[in-house]
């Protein structure tokens, strides 16, 4: 069974972790009445539907030269301890609100460091600010 994601979130924020969850498609509800029939066509065609958006963010992705926000390189679990840290959650807080251990989110919290490019918690929720990572 094919899934088509419909999101008030932008295609460039969400989109591409929609379909590398396993979404067929991803549409936001503002697009035009005729890219969702376009979205329906495609889906009982090839099971699949890619916006121009979300093509061009996955040629992108594909390449080694990724010109993209580097927290698209995040995993889903990464990108959920940064929007937490960013909404001013302590260690223990997070590994109790996603039941894991304080060293596992401690884990999480060293590599987004290192994959953002950046030195301290404070430069962590600067660049979730900026990214506009959470609500």
């Amino acid at each position: 069974m094919s899934v088509l994601v419909v999101s008030t979130y932008a295609e460039s924020q969400y989109g591409l972790r929609a379909i590398r969850a396993g979404a067929a498609g991803y549409l936001t509800k503002a697009s035009a009445p005729e890219e969702l029939v376009r979205a329906v066509r495609s889906l009982m065609q090839s099971g699949r539907y890619i916006s121009e958006t979300i093509g061009a963010t996955l040629a992108e992705y594909v390449q080694d030269d990724w010109a993209g926000p580097l927290h698209e390189r995040l995993s889903d679990r990464e990108l959920e301890v940064l929007r937490r840290l960013a909404a001013g959650r302590t260690v223990s807080d997070i590994a109790d609100d996603l039941s894991l251990s304080v060293n596992t989110v401690s884990t999480y919290r060293s590599r987004l460091v290192e994959k953002l490019g950046v030195r301290t918690i404070a430069d962590l929720v600067r660049y979730a600010l900026e990214h506009k990572l959470f609500d």
